[in-house]
C-alpha cells in the first residue's frame, strides 16, 4: 500500500525511490545468505555428500552460503530495470540455474519479516520526507 503512495511523486523521484528500495532488498538477501546462511524459513544446510566434499576443499560447511566457485554466483546477483520496476536476482546462465535449484531446496529469495519491517520503515521515510532522503 505504501508503494502506491510513491506513485504520486514525479517520475524521476519515484524511479529513484523504487531503485533505492530494490537495492536495499538485494543487499539484505545477499548479506543474510552469505554471512548467516539464513534462508526465509531456516538456516540453509548442505547435503551430507556435498558437505563432505566442501570439508575436503577447506570451505565453510556450517551453513549454505551459495558462495562456491569463488563467489561467482553473487557477482552476478543484480537488480535490473524492468518497465516501472526492478527485477532482483540472476538474469541468466549457470548462476540463475544454481540459484533456482538452491531456492527450490532452501527458499532464500524474498524478505524475512524483519526485512519487510525495515523496507516498510524506509518507504514511510521516503514518503514523509518527500524523497529528500535519496
Amino acid at each position: 500500500q505504501q508503494l502506491k503512495k510513491l506513485g504520486k511523486f514525479p517520475q524521476n523521484l519515484r524511479n529513484k525511490g523504487v531503485k533505492k528500495i530494490a537495492t536495499t532488498i538485494a543487499t539484505n538477501i545477499s548479506k543474510r545468505v552469505q554471512q548467516q546462511g539464513q534462508g526465509l524459513n531456516r538456516k540453509m544446510q548442505y547435503k551430507d555428500s556435498y558437505k563432505k566434499w566442501r570439508q575436503k576443499q577447506g570451505l565453510n560447511t556450517r551453513f549454505k552460503t551459495l558462495s562456491a566457485n569463488k563467489n561467482r554466483l553473487w557477482t552476478q546477483f543484480d537488480i535490473t530495470k524492468t518497465g516501472s520496476g526492478y527485477r532482483i536476482g540472476w538474469a541468466k546462465g549457470e548462476a540463475k540455474n544454481i540459484a533456482t535449484y538452491n531456492h527450490e531446496k532452501d527458499p532464500f529469495m524474498g524478505l524475512t519479516r524483519e526485512e519487510e519491517k525495515h523496507i516498510d520503515r524506509m518507504i514511510h521515510r521516503i514518503i514523509d520526507k518527500g524523497l529528500s532522503t535519496l
